[in-house]
């Protein structure tokens, strides 16, 4: 709707504008037969800017509506338009005449096309009322169009983040069930060995699928939400891996309002332990860090890793967050993953936008 009343103002001061310098340009007014013609065409504008937004825009989505389509086509907003032309002529053309009255023989129109058979600076301005109202069909025409065009580029920005917004839902869901199912394996495996660490391990999990849960409709989320459900499923692998799992982290705390795609820090961690930590008879140590570069925030995570014993998987967690990042920023975040000297680390880089700082 922005682009739609941009264009309309733009309409009614060019209308204006055009009337305004045709008389200045053609004839020599005095200051107030200038003004009364000033206020007529202001007022013509206004008829033509109401007229169109009323009666030829209403009427055509009502059309619409009753059709069952989407959207009137522009046959439709044209055969609106021979309706509409005439009510401008009658309120915005001879209603103002009569309404703005400049005395004696010097009376002026809002435009040089109307009817006016009078005198204007010592000169005649003859036209038919047929031709201005075929002026005014011309210009209802041309608006026509132009709101098609909008109403269209509007349809397809809509769909466009409609379509986005699938898509990205679609990756959330093949994300969230691949955790579940990793910890339930955990569960299972400690359940008969400690009872109050499986409890422990129950809890954590309910707080897993309760963020899980609240995490469906929403794409983004603050560092500090996404780190509690990370604490969760930390401890979950701790119980199973023991010593073998640590974890430190730098420069957390610091970045806890920043925002970033749900799920995408856990799912960098979970590729650490199951892809790196797990296949090591000593364990290793995850290390996380975020660190602000020039507009971007840098979230690293570097794992320890046998090449020789880590199998070749589909990486999808991987190639999700790749693809949700091309969603919601296009080509302002990515993720770069570099591996050598036994270590493994995925960088996740993303915008620091203003409401990363409330």
């Amino acid at each position: 709707m922005r682009t739609y009343w941009k264009c309309q103002i733009f309409v009614f001061l060019a209308m204006i504008s055009t009337n305004m310098f045709t008389a200045i340009l053609m004839f020599d007014l005095g200051d107030e037969r200038l003004f009364l013609l000033f206020l007529r065409t202001i007022l013509g504008a206004l008829s033509f800017i109401l007229i169109s937004h009323f009666v030829l825009r209403n009427f055509a989505k009502r059309w619409a509506v009753y059709r069952g389509k989407a959207r009137a086509n522009l046959l439709t907003l044209m055969l609106i338009s021979l309706m509409c032309a005439p009510l401008h002529f009658a309120l915005g053309v001879k209603l103002v005449k009569q309404v703005v009255t400049i005395e004696s023989t010097e009376e002026v129109s809002s435009l040089r096309i109307h009817d006016n058979d009078e005198a204007l600076g010592g000169e005649k301005v003859k036209t038919s009322d047929l031709a201005t109202l075929l002026f005014y069909i011309g210009y209802f025409w041309l608006w026509s169009g132009c709101y098609l065009g909008i109403v269209t580029r509007r349809e397809k920005r809509v769909l466009a983040k409609q379509l986005q917004e699938q898509q990205l839902a679609n990756l959330m869901n093949q994300v969230n069930p691949h955790f579940l199912f990793n910890s339930l394996n955990t569960i299972r495996a400690l359940i008969y060995q400690d009872k109050d660490k499986a409890a422990e391990v129950v809890t954590q999990l309910s707080e897993l699928f309760r963020y899980n849960l609240m995490q469906d409709m929403r794409a983004l989320v603050t560092l500090k939400e996404e780190w509690k459900v990370c604490e969760d499923f930390l401890g979950i692998e701790q119980v199973r891996l023991g010593k073998r799992l640590s974890v430190t982290t730098q420069e957390l705390e610091s970045f806890y309002n920043i925002h970033l795609p749900s799920m995408s820090l856990f799912t960098l961690l979970e590729n650490a332990v199951k892809h790196g930590i797990a296949h090591l008879p000593k364990g290793g140590e995850i290390a996380i860090q975020v660190v602000r570069k020039a507009q971007n925030i840098h979230i690293s995570v570097t794992n320890p890793y046998d090449p020789t014993r880590v199998q070749t998987g589909t990486q999808q967690g991987l190639k999700n967050i790749q693809a949700r990042l091309a969603l919601m920023y296009n080509k302002s975040a990515k993720l770069t993953v570099n591996d050598g000297g036994g270590l493994f680390q995925a960088t996740l880089e993303i915008p620091y936008e203003s409401k990363n700082n409330n």
